[in-house]
């Protein structure tokens, strides 16, 4: 009789959701290149600022859509005319969003 192996494998996934790399990881950087994960926070940072920017100017977007639609209801506009400007606010505040999400997952 053959003597038989017996072959265990263990795979172990890790996944990591953050705008910084793991602590362990920007030492792992910095070894390589000194200023490394000074660079990597001032990046985050930019980006931070750059979401918050939008998150603001698609809530004024859509507030302004709103009051227009609410304006033009007031006027006695027809359906279409007080629909346009909620449509447009959508429309834009899709578009910064999907871009932001593009941003964050190119693939």
């Amino acid at each position: 009789m053959e003597a038989l192996e017996r072959i265990i494998t263990l795979v172990t996934t890790q996944a990591w959701s953050a705008p910084l790399p793991k602590p362990g990881d920007l030492v792992a950087y910095n070894q390589a290149q000194p200023d490394a994960s000074e660079r990597i926070i001032k990046m985050a940072e930019r980006e931070q600022g750059v979401v918050r920017l939008e998150m603001w100017l698609s809530f004024v977007v859509m507030g302004l859509a709103v009051a227009a639609s609410v304006w033009g209801l007031y006027l006695g506009n027809t359906p279409w005319v007080v629909g346009t400007p909620a449509t447009v606010g959508v429309a834009i505040t899709g578009y910064v969003w999907a871009r932001r999400s593009h941003r964050r997952h190119p693939h």
